[in-house]
């Protein structure tokens, strides 16, 4: 029997001189793992691999500001996308809905958004937009007596 080339099981080693029981060393390395994932996000997607300045002060208000736009991302990914975008990076979900053709009309005071998508994506947007008008905190919009979204566009 070769124990390294079955295709059931996938072994890892996690070497450790801790005392605590097997099962807790292993959820600990895989909160670790986790970490790491978000330093990639904030590096790649949030542009924190490079600080702006020789200054330690200035880097650090850099860098909390690149934390405080990753928390506001992973809350709007929460409360307004579907669950399979809620497990996409911030470059993934910039490329998929926000890196798109579209054109902003004004016509009889209103703002018309005409994007080039299928209609699965047009759909995901209707999702967000109506998920938004349930949240008018967010964005500085102002509820009417109809519980839609207004915005000064002026």
């Amino acid at each position: 029997m070769d124990l390294f080339n079955q295709s059931e099981y996938c072994y890892h080693v996690i070497a450790t001189n801790s005392e605590a029981e097997a099962e807790e060393v292993v959820w600990g390395y895989h909160e670790r793992g986790e970490m790491e994932n978000v330093i990639k996000e904030l590096k790649i997607g949030f542009s924190m691999a490079d600080m702006p300045s020789s200054d330690f002060g200035a880097n650090a208000f850099w860098f909390s500001l690149g934390v405080l736009a990753y928390n506001t991302f992973l809350m709007m990914k929460g409360l307004l996308l579907k669950e399979e975008f809620r497990r996409k990076t911030a470059s993934t979900i910039r490329w998929q809905l926000i890196e798109i053709a579209g054109k902003v009309i004004k016509k009889a005071r209103q703002l018309i958004l005409k994007v080039s998508t299928s209609i699965e994506r047009f759909n995901e947007y209707l999702l967000i937009k109506e998920r938004l008008e349930r949240l008018p905190f967010l964005l500085g919009g102002i509820s009417n007596s109809a519980g839609r979204l207004v915005f000064n566009t002026s």
